[in-house]
């Protein structure tokens, strides 16, 4: 697809954004679609492109914001490509989507509330946009739903339902027990910001897609900050 094609696919979702909302506005892509829309209303599998700030709305975008948005659209749509003419679903069909998404989850969700979770004090790193510098903190425990981790609170202003990209190395179990770290890139959904003494944040991270194992249940043992696999005991 084309530049001309994607920014007047950008101009018509923005032109067909809800009317009835004074939240902040993003561009989404959403099933193959570019929407503009309020983060509380999209499901949680859309793309998040771009802010739309009110005075965008009112002056448009720059030359130099329409290349950074047009790029992360190409990026994108590199692996999955735009359909159809970009037109905004109604906000009732958005919200309809979002409920249904919720049902059929729920059952998942209830069972991975049931896994054990693995405390592992090591590194993680994170970021809200591919095209930013990652923000380092500290996993607290890790399932294959989710993860818990700590990061200064002036270094990164997390919030719930915020979409971010986390990258991380944890213990596996290969078929010869033999016991590796791999490093995995995961794009998740806030679920939970709680204050952790004056400088620290406790960050609850659901993955939008699980782990292929449980770290927790791979028979190994609990390791302390810093320590790394085959270490414990010694």
């Amino acid at each position: 697809m084309n530049v001309p094609e994607i920014e007047r696919l950008i101009s018509e979702a923005i032109a067909n954004r809800p009317s009835v909302t004074c939240a902040p506005m993003n561009l989404y892509i959403h099933n193959g679609v570019i929407v503009c829309g309020a983060r509380a209303v999209m499901p949680g599998q859309a793309i998040f492109i771009a802010h739309i700030l009110p005075q965008h709305l009112e002056k448009g975008l720059s030359e130099q914001e329409w290349k950074n948005v047009v790029e992360r659209v190409t990026q994108i749509t590199a692996m999955r490509p735009l359909v159809g003419r970009g037109e905004i679903k109604p906000l009732s069909e958005i919200h309809r989507e979002l409920e249904e998404q919720i049902n059929a989850n729920r059952s998942i969700l209830n069972d991975r509330r049931k896994e054990r979770r693995l405390r592992y004090r090591r590194p993680i790193w994170f970021t809200e946009d591919a095209n930013n510098a990652h923000c380092q903190g500290q996993m607290v425990d890790i399932s294959s739903g989710g993860v818990l981790f700590t990061c200064c609170s002036e270094e990164k202003s997390l919030h719930p339902n915020q979409q971010i990209t986390t990258r991380f190395s944890i213990p596996r179990v290969g078929p010869d027990n033999t016991v590796e770290n791999v490093t995995i890139d995961r794009v998740g959904r806030v679920c939970r910001v709680e204050k952790s003494g004056d400088y620290l944040h406790r960050v609850a991270v659901q993955f939008a897609t699980p782990l292929p194992f449980k770290p927790a249940e791979q028979g190994l043992p609990e390791f302390d900050a810093g320590q790394k696999p085959g270490t414990a005991g010694r």
